[in-house]
């Protein structure tokens, strides 16, 4: 949604400037005061979504998953575009997986594949959070049923979120080093707005990965770095069972 109105605003901009460099419409001050008026709506729009949107996402990097809950689920309710309104349900459900609500994830994991109009890249982003809830619940036969079902899917492999479950299930079945090989790129990731909360995630799991084969300073060198990367968060404050 915020890139389709950014796309629009640039498509605008290109439009109208075209147009007066062709002389199609006059550069008079009246023109020129509409055109840069309509632009500030534009502007004002789209940056009051984007304020919004990322606000929402910060309830969870301040370890406060019930309100990013409460918050997401009335932008849902009041989203009227569908495209919108499945992007903003693969959201919810990854942040309450993020924010350590495991039970309440899965809830909105499973409204969402019920949508018929759920393309292949949600449907397998919306798997792997079914993956971390039940990894978070300890049931790692649904963890691995979850993978094995977005494994189904051409774009699975290319998931980021589906490699960094994989390598924690590598490392709880006792292949730490798979672990490490796997989770190593995927510390510097970047996916907007939960950058950091992922970050976050994938640098403790990758120091749980280096303790276990001994590398103890290493490991209490990644996990600090991770913590302070969302200190308050879920995987910053607490101890995940595994």
């Amino acid at each position: 949604m915020l890139a389709a109105l950014f796309a629009l605003i640039v498509l605008g901009s290109l439009t109208s400037s075209a147009l007066l460099h062709l002389e199609i419409i006059p550069a008079s001050p009246a023109v020129l005061v509409a055109i840069l008026g309509v632009h500030g709506c534009f502007a004002w729009a789209f940056f009051r979504s984007y304020a919004i949107y990322r606000s929402v996402h910060r309830f969870i990097l301040e370890g406060q998953g019930e309100l990013f809950d409460l918050a997401m689920s009335a932008r849902i309710t009041r989203t009227r575009t569908s495209g919108f309104r499945v992007h903003l349900m693969l959201r919810h459900a990854q942040g309450l997986a993020l924010a350590g609500r495991p039970t309440q994830a899965l809830v909105a994991v499973t409204a969402l594949l019920a949508r018929s109009d759920i393309r292949e890249g949600e449907r397998v982003a919306a798997l792997a959070a079914r993956a971390e809830a039940n990894l978070q619940l300890g049931t790692h036969d649904w963890a691995r049923r979850a993978l094995t079902e977005a494994d189904t899917y051409g774009s699975a492999p290319a998931n980021s979120e589906i490699q960094a479950i994989r390598a924690r299930l590598a490392f709880l079945e006792g292949t730490p080093r798979e672990a490490i090989h796997l989770l190593a790129p995927l510390t510097r990731l970047r996916a907007f707005p939960l950058t950091r909360l992922i970050q976050c995630r994938n640098g403790i799991w990758l120091a749980d990965a280096m303790g276990a084969i001994g590398d103890v300073a290493e490991a209490q060198t990644t996990r600090a770095r991770a913590r302070g990367i969302a200190p308050r968060s879920h995987y910053a404050a607490a101890i995940i069972p595994g």
